[in-house]
């Protein structure tokens, strides 16, 4: 079971890398695009310590598979935005 939960703890770090990589080309203005990311940062640290609380097995884990959840809903937004061509909004 830890080496399934740490797959994807890694896994579950892409979207949350690609959200924060695509945010400023999505989004206009410099201080929303850095409140969008404090607000995602602070959401998956809250799902990821509450995922964390709720286990035994391999909390890092959870907890990195939580935060990167959260990240999940709009690394799928910002894609389907480029794959539209669409500009900033």
């Amino acid at each position: 079971m830890d080496a399934l939960s740490l797959m994807l703890a890694v896994a579950a770090l892409a979207p949350a890398i690609y959200t924060h990589l695509r945010l400023g080309d999505f989004v206009r203005g410099a201080r929303r695009v850095l409140a969008l990311r404090l607000f995602l940062v602070a959401l998956g640290v809250g799902v990821g310590v509450l995922a964390a609380s709720a286990t035994h097995d391999s909390p890092a884990n959870v907890f990195v598979i939580g935060f990167g959840m959260v990240h999940l809903p709009p690394a799928i937004l910002l894609m389907l935005k480029r794959w539209r061509g669409e500009g900033r909004s």
